[in-house]
């Protein structure tokens, strides 16, 4: 049997809906995971039965949903190369990291700037590539931090935080 099921779906499904299949999944018998697929998108429900959970919550924690779309991509873990991809960040743009107070007034200045978005939509530091701007904020300021709220690129003349731009992928997904 096949299942064809987005995270939007089951987000919206009935707490007692969901939790009837999540129960119905876990007394199947699966030995190997359903691929279900329309077009490019594609739910993949792994193989649970082999799973031992202590209840419901469990194993809602625990069930595994893959979704893939080539065309749109998963809004809750957004990349930097999916900035670049959506044409909201260009190779060569400069980017800069707001310095928490501490660590500024330890280094003398605000930011540290000379940082450039790569060919492949990644920022390049210290011999690391960084996709997500939270560990590249969090290295430059040596405790944890926001990268989005940190990371600035400049745009148009303009600086502009990453989770401006980040706001609007969401909204063109």
């Amino acid at each position: 049997m096949l299942i064809q099921l987005t995270d939007s779906d089951l987000s919206k499904m009935p707490n007692v809906l969901r939790k009837d299949l999540l129960g119905w999944l876990q007394s199947m018998d699966l030995d190997s995971s359903l691929l279900a697929q329309q077009g490019d998108l594609s739910l993949m429900v792994m193989d649970i039965a082999k799973m031992e959970y202590s209840n419901d919550l469990d194993l809602e924690n625990h069930l595994a949903f893959e979704l893939e779309d080539q065309d749109k991509s998963d809004c809750s873990q957004i990349r930097l190369s999916q900035l670049f991809d959506g044409g909201l960040t260009r190779s060569g743009m400069l980017v800069r990291v707001r310095l928490k107070r501490e660590r500024a007034k330890k280094i003398g200045r605000d930011y540290i700037n000379s940082l450039t978005i790569s060919p492949r939509g990644t920022v390049a530091y210290g011999g690391e590539e960084f996709d997500k701007p939270s560990p590249l904020a969090t290295k430059l300021n040596g405790s944890p931090a926001n990268g989005w709220e940190y990371l600035e690129v400049k745009r148009e003349g303009e600086w502009m935080r990453l989770e401006i731009l980040r706001q609007q992928l969401r909204q063109a997904l």
